[in-house]
């Protein structure tokens, strides 16, 4: 099974130099961050509030959470790994819900509160104790929906395919919250114990090294989902 980590190395090597290419010329097409202030202090921002600077805010932490999750296995913590990849679940699906309008898809009404709400500031004056914003955040299961409607095969049928995101996306949720059956991985060897300094040598380390390869796949769709929709063409053949 070490066989699993070294291919899962050699793809992330090879993958990770071409997404942060990739992200230096999606930064390039949107107009830059302004420095602004904010409640007392200066700080950077995207006054434009553009469903495309909504992209690349999001394909940022895309290359830094797959950076991260490969941190973390190689450390031998999986469930940290998988909480990040909850993440990166996340980020996919919102970067293909923000290209929609912008490539083959209608833009909804939802589109518009979800940039309203992505681009609002959490505190807004000097002292954020009691300051913070109320949200409106648009349902995952309606950007899922939209998601699914958009980007389906078209002999899919729409209540699988929103299954299948729905699925996609709850699959590592157990990771983030501390669920009792997914902590009770780290938990057995001889003696018996809870292995809170990492599980490196293990088999559930070299499954979750596997799985990684396809984040590092779905990296670079979601890396050339954003370029089509800020229309680098070639760039997008490339990805």
């Amino acid at each position: 099974m070490a066989a699993e980590i070294d291919a899962s190395r050699a793809m992330y090597d090879a993958v990770l130099p071409t997404l942060v290419s990739a992200f230096r010329q999606l930064e390039q097409t949107v107009a830059p961050p302004t420095l602004i202030s904010i409640g007392g202090r200066r700080a950077f921002r995207y006054v434009e509030k553009q469903p495309q600077q909504a992209i690349v805010l999001k394909l940022s932490r895309l290359v830094t959470g797959l950076q991260a999750v490969w941190t973390l296995l190689e450390r031998g913590l999986p469930q940290e790994a998988a909480a990040i990849q909850r993440i990166l679940d996340e980020i996919g699906s919102d970067v293909m819900f923000l290209a929609g309008p912008l490539t083959l898809g209608p833009k909804e009404a939802i589109h518009d509160a979800y940039l309203a709400d992505f681009f609002q500031e959490e505190f807004h004056v000097a002292d954020p104790v009691g300051s913070q914003q109320s949200r409106h955040r648009v349902p995952r299961k309606k950007i899922r929906a939209y998601v699914a409607r958009t980007y389906r095969a078209a002999d899919e049928p729409i209540d699988r395919a929103i299954a299948v995101a729905g699925f996609i996306e709850g699959a590592y949720s157990g990771y983030v919250h501390v669920a009792g059956a997914q902590a009770m991985d780290t938990y057995g060897g001889s003696p018996r114990r809870f292995h809170v300094e990492g599980m490196q040598g293990t088999s559930i380390v070299e499954e979750a090294a596997a799985d990684f390869r396809n984040y590092l796949f779905r990296g670079l769709t979601d890396m050339a989902c954003g370029a089509n929709a800020l229309g680098l063409d070639q760039l997008f053949r490339e990805l």
